[in-house]
């Protein structure tokens, strides 16, 4: 081997790689700017988290006589808030205040656990049996009534004072971060109360046995053993999982694209006569398949792993319907990966050129996964519009145990919209053959808003909907603080109308025909009055009866309707509840996202508009009767090409439902207080009504005008 010869190549190739700046930017700056904000950002995260944590009070149930020196230890230096024989049943209350339930015996247990841990170290045993008093209590901590449940066993007062011990059992879920926490704070209430006895004992003669320890305290994990062990999946599995589907459409997309470049094979591709958006199809389809088997192999794999292995403190017990439901949640996932890694290998002229495009973004979508690792992180309301984290939350929290609807609803939600839109940038890139030929372009041109369409195209429509639905999510969020009157006004004008303008503006579209603002004729002004007097009914009276919604929700519906209960006038609630949304969600729903549809059909346009207006109201109890809705308001704005019928029937559906739920006579007539649903009644006179204005719209004819009547 010649080294003069070696080295002159070594130094040309090194000279050739330090002069292209992509080079430079991928080796220096790339993991300068990128690590630290990613690491920084998730360990404040995680210090937000366990700050939050600490600062949250705990909520205990205390079951049994508690002395007064025990919970002023228990309630001056810890967040907690006790609550006295808390969800208790009142026959065990009975039996317990009536001393015939029999305290375990903690000190044999105790024995018994040490004896076995000599034998065998590291299983985890059930110190105590599945007592009245444990089966009680699970239910309220495992559904979050109570962080933990402290039971003072009969005789705790009377041992102590006679010198003996007193006996406390803490129950609580290892499982979760606040009941962990609120085990950790009544284990030291408990253990400076017996500090405190000891040294008043120390002073004292004729010392019984038990003074040595005055309190003994039982601390036990209530969780059972497919929840302990769907933690202990939970926090590395959707990592695995999602980190390996990313890998597996990572290559097949670069060899698609970049690869096809490099030999050449993109050019013949193109010389057949081949649309583009059959090509990308085409290509999307395989890359995806190839991920999704890569996915189903990786859960296939870990799932039969786990089933063999064991492991010190932690029994595996996961169902394969968990496993194959986790591989169901990857498919938005691996829908909006391949289409990033396909748009961005379309740009690469060459293999190498395309791994330093992608590499940096399979970077970025992987890292962040690392949270389900963190302990406290759980899917909440403002993760679930994060993507890829809020399906490796949703997993975690699959195998837990604790997905809630409206969360798994949410998270599906905008996955399926982040899907969508990477979908669409990757066609519209492929549309341009200067790219797919190893030409150069602007982005400003290739994503540029328009290209000379007079309406908005369906992939803008869906673009604009999926920017106002993340405004409008976390916007909401971000205002709860400030009442419910500013939150709406700020969501409706800043977050719908506002964007809604911007965007018609941005892309050149005429005001006039994209909105539908125009006078509607004068049947189409009466049958709006009768579908927005009418059509509710059967929203409440027939959809709610299929999907009933929660009580909860139904307590958070009617605080925004009432805003918050403050002493307003009628006339005040009917601008604010039905006039402004009215204005506010019809301009961008029946205005801007309708038009953007309309070519393809009348009933597809309006289908497609009425589901995006179910989805922005964030809820799968809502998805039926605000689906309804839509479809209605939707038909209504078609017939007569005007916004103002969509408005009219939008703002007198809100207003009924404010006038309801501030009238008490009128809710009792209409079900009783705290009904959901109206009586059948109601119901068929408001289908009647409902009949009779949809009859009416269909007699109007729609005047010929561009796509609307090629689509009629």
């Amino acid at each position: 081997m010649r080294v003069r010869i070696v080295w002159t190549i070594y130094r040309k190739e090194l000279i050739e790689s330090l002069r292209d700046r992509r080079t430079l930017f991928l080796m220096i700056v790339l993991p300068v700017l990128l690590y630290p904000l990613l690491l920084i950002g998730m360990s404040k995260l995680m210090e937000s988290q366990t700050e939050a944590q600490e600062a949250r009070t705990s909520r205990v149930a205390v079951w049994g006589a508690l002395p007064g020196g025990l919970m002023q230890e228990i309630t001056a230096k810890n967040r907690v808030r006790i609550v006295p024989w808390g969800g208790m049943p009142a026959n065990l209350r009975a039996d317990f205040e009536t001393g015939r339930l029999v305290p375990p015996d903690i000190a044999k247990a105790e024995r018994e656990r040490e004896k076995e841990a000599e034998q065998e170290r590291g299983k985890e045993k059930e110190t105590v049996p599945d007592t009245p008093v444990l089966a009680a209590a699970r239910p309220l901590i495992l559904e979050r009534r109570f962080d933990a449940v402290m039971v003072l066993w009969p005789g705790f007062d009377s041992q102590i004072e006679a010198g003996g011990f007193g006996q406390v059992s803490l129950l609580f879920d290892s499982v979760r971060g606040d009941s962990r926490t609120a085990r950790q704070r009544l284990d030291n209430a408990v253990n400076v109360y017996r500090r405190k006895i000891l040294e008043a004992r120390e002073t004292q003669s004729g010392l019984q046995p038990g003074f040595a320890r005055a309190v003994r305290v039982q601390a036990q994990n209530v969780a059972p053993s497919q929840r302990k062990s769907g933690f202990f999946l939970g926090t590395v599995l959707p990592y695995i999982l999602i980190l390996f589907t990313v890998i597996g459409g990572f290559y097949p997309a670069l060899d698609l694209t970049a690869g096809e470049k490099e030999r050449g094979t993109m050019q013949t591709l193109l010389c057949a006569p081949l649309r583009s958006t059959e090509i990308i199809a085409g290509k999307f389809l395989t890359v995806w398949t190839i991920a999704l088997i890569a996915s189903l192999v990786n859960i296939a794999s870990v799932s039969a792993t786990f089933a063999r292995i064991k492991m010190p403190g932690v029994e595996v017990s996961i169902s394969p319907g968990a496993f194959m439901l986790a591989f169901a949640l990857l498919a938005p996932v691996s829908v909006m990966v391949t289409s990033i890694f396909l748009a961005l290998g379309a740009f690469a002229k060459d293999f190498k050129e395309g791994q330093n495009y992608m590499t940096p973004v399979m970077m970025a979508l992987t890292v962040p996964m690392a949270v389900t690792m963190a302990p406290g992180i759980e899917l909440n309301a403002y993760i679930a519009f994060v993507p890829v984290v809020n399906i490796a939350l949703l997993i975690k929290s699959l195998f837990v145990g604790e997905a809630q609807p409206d969360l798994v609803f949410l998270t599906l939600l905008a996955s399926a919209i982040y899907a969508a839109v990477a979908f669409l940038a990757a066609a519209r890139v492929f549309e341009r053959e200067n790219v797919l030929l190893g030409g150069k372009v602007e982005m400003r041109a290739l994503f540029s808003f328009r290209r000379g369409e007079t309406s908005p195209t369906p992939g803008f429509a869906l673009f604009g909907f999926a920017v106002v639905l993340v405004l409008a999510f976390y916007g909401s969020l971000l205002l709860t603080k400030f009442g419910a009157a500013v939150q709406l006004v700020s969501v409706e004008f800043g977050f719908f109308l506002l964007p809604c303008l911007a965007m018609v503006a941005l892309g050149r579209f005429p005001m006039r025909e994209t909105l539908a603002l125009r006078l509607p004729p004068w049947r189409g002004l009466l049958a709006s009055v009768l579908v927005g007097c009418a059509a509710w009914t059967v929203a409440s009276g027939v959809l709610l009866r299929l999907m009933p919604p929660p009580e909860s929700l139904v307590h958070a519906l009617e605080q925004i309707l009432l805003l918050d209960r403050k002493p307003v006038a009628l006339w005040v609630l009917w601008l604010a509840i039905g006039l402004m949304p009215g204005v506010c969600e019809e301009i961008f729903f029946r205005g801007f996202v309708l038009s953007g549809f309309r070519r393809l059909g009348k009933w597809p346009a309006i289908l497609i508009a009425a589901f995006l207006f179910a989805l922005a109201h964030a809820s799968i109890y809502r998805l039926l009767p605000t689906l309804w809705l839509g479809i209605v308001f939707g038909y209504a704005v078609w017939k007569t090409r005007s916004i103002v019928c969509g408005v009219i029937a939008h703002a007198l559906n809100n207003a009924l439902m404010v006038t309801l739920a501030r009238t008490p006579s009128l809710a009792e007539a209409a079900g009783g207080k705290g009904a959901t649903t109206l009586p059948w009644s109601w119901t068929l006179a408001g289908i009647l009504v409902t009949a009779a204005g949809l009859a009416l719209l269909a007699t109007i004819r729609t005047q010929a005008a561009g796509v609307n009547s090629r689509a009629e």
